[in-house]
């Protein structure tokens, strides 16, 4: 089981991690759910974005509260994904589809990275 020192050694494994948490704890059956993720040497910041089944519905924001270790997975993924060319990511969106699939992107390069911390946390204060 894991802990906070999650150590993933495979890519694919933490991935899996991700997308199981994330569909788990949508609050009702959903299209697609983003997760949007500002992280550092100190804080992960995340917000989610879902569209529901049901297209007469808003798009909902929901929290990811269960496991609680659930941000540490990013940073395991961050030393995955990492070279010496572009370093750790900053910025991390990973997008579920209700197939199964997903789509994951990368930021390494973010300037303004207290004010993009900033915003997150304001649009988390919100829900």
């Amino acid at each position: 089981m894991p802990t906070e020192n999650l150590q993933f050694e495979d890519i694919v494994e933490c991935y899996q991690f991700i997308g199981s948490h994330l569909g788990a704890a949508a609050p009702e059956p959903w299209k697609w759910i983003k997760l949007t993720v500002l992280i550092d040497e100190t804080s992960a910041l995340q917000t989610v974005t879902y569209r529901p089944q049901d297209d007469s519905r808003p798009i909902g924001t929901f929290s990811v509260k269960s496991p609680p270790y659930f941000g540490f997975a990013f940073y395991d993924l961050r030393e995955l994904t990492s070279d010496a060319e572009r370093g750790l990511f900053k910025k991390c969106v990973f997008t579920l589809h209700s197939s199964g699939n997903y789509d994951i992107e990368f930021d390494y390069g973010i300037e303004n990275m207290d004010e993009e911390m900033d915003a997150v946390r304001r649009a988390n204060d919100l829900l």
